[in-house]
């Protein structure tokens, strides 16, 4: 398992394109309402940029902090903790 520091978010869309991600993978069993496996296909090989930035990852984005803080009055027992470093298995 290889560990990646987030220090930005261009550092992590970068480390992200290499990979499959959560985020895409229902594309790939076609249950995406956002995006087509060829699609996904086309953004990892560089023929086609990413959906990019729109409204509502915008507001994902400024509502991070708000959940966060949310999950921990609700389940106060859990340790949350911004993630720090992107983890790849670079076996498989």
């Amino acid at each position: 398992m290889k560990m990646f520091p987030i220090t930005n978010r261009a550092d992590w869309l970068a480390l992200r394109k290499a990979d499959v991600t959560a985020s895409e993978v229902p594309a790939l069993f076609g249950l995406s309402k956002f995006t087509t496996a060829l699609q996904v296909y086309a953004e990892k090989v560089g023929t086609r940029n990413g959906q990019g930035d729109n409204p509502s990852m915008r507001a994902g984005r400024i509502m991070e902090a708000a959940i966060a803080a949310a999950v921990r009055e609700e389940r106060p027992d859990w340790r949350v903790e911004k993630a720090e470093h992107y983890y790849r298995d670079e076996a498989h």
